[in-house]
């Protein structure tokens, strides 16, 4: 899957915006990235 789309977005934004997105997106990242580790694969 390509993530362009976020980085043309993140491009956009504000320096206060973009620490709120890349929080956003961590969180996000971090729970995908467990469930693989909990159920092998998505």
């Amino acid at each position: 899957m390509k993530l362009s789309y976020i980085q043309r977005g993140l491009g956009k934004l504000d320096n206060d915006r973009l620490q709120k997105a890349e929080t956003v997106l961590k969180a996000v990242f971090e729970d995908i990235f467990d469930e693989e580790e909990d159920h092998g694969d998505l």
